[in-house]
């Protein structure tokens, strides 16, 4: 059965665009509330989304490297999987360029690199673990890193805690304060011990 639907303006305000409480903005959401999601590099064309995970959610690159421009939210409780497409073999990078906000956890579970270009506000957890993909991390994050195994690569850093562990590598992107940076890993790797 089909139905025209004729709405008047303004019945719908803030329905399909909530207020968002860290931005202040009103704009579209996708909301993950647990289960798997793959997003093609063709499909991210709006870049006034704001992406929010509720709960244990995972996210893999369908079909190519994907930059992600949306604004992303990690409920305090809820885990992002960022996995390997279960389809295909090939690894590819995401790139998360917009804003990141709240204190949930991320898990670098894919082979190609997890990358979080500019600044953010994200106070959550990041975990690494050997024999997967790199973080990169183009810009400062709040969140607290732990490195499980694997390797971070980094123009910028962490105003939260980096643990390194189970031969866990810290690269260095640029040589731009690389005496400095060598410094800070080595402090930081030697408080671990």
């Amino acid at each position: 059965m089909e139905a025209p639907l004729h709405v008047n303006k303004g019945w719908f305000d803030g329905f399909f665009d909530p207020l968002n409480p860290w931005t202040g903005k009103r704009s579209p959401r996708l909301v993950l509330d647990g289960g798997i999601i793959g997003i093609a590099p063709a499909s991210l064309v709006d870049d006034q989304l704001d992406f929010f995970v509720s709960d244990d959610s995972e996210l893999f690159a369908l079909n190519g490297d994907i930059n992600i421009p949306w604004d992303l939210f990690i409920g305090p409780n809820a885990h992002l999987d960022v996995i390997d497409n279960p389809n295909d073999s090939t690894s590819h990078s995401i790139t998360f360029s917009g804003d990141k906000y709240d204190r949930g956890t991320i898990n670098q579970l894919s082979h190609g690199d997890l990358i979080f270009e500019s600044a953010d506000h994200f106070e959550g957890t990041i975990n690494t673990y050997g024999g997967y993909g790199r973080l990169v991390l183009n810009g400062d994050t709040g969140a607290n890193i732990q490195m499980k195994g694997g390797e971070i690569a980094r123009i910028g850093g962490t105003r939260g805690d980096l643990t390194a562990r189970n031969g866990a590598i810290i690269s260095p992107v640029t040589t731009v304060g690389l005496e400095r940076s060598l410094l800070e890993t080595w402090i930081l790797i030697k408080v671990q011990f």
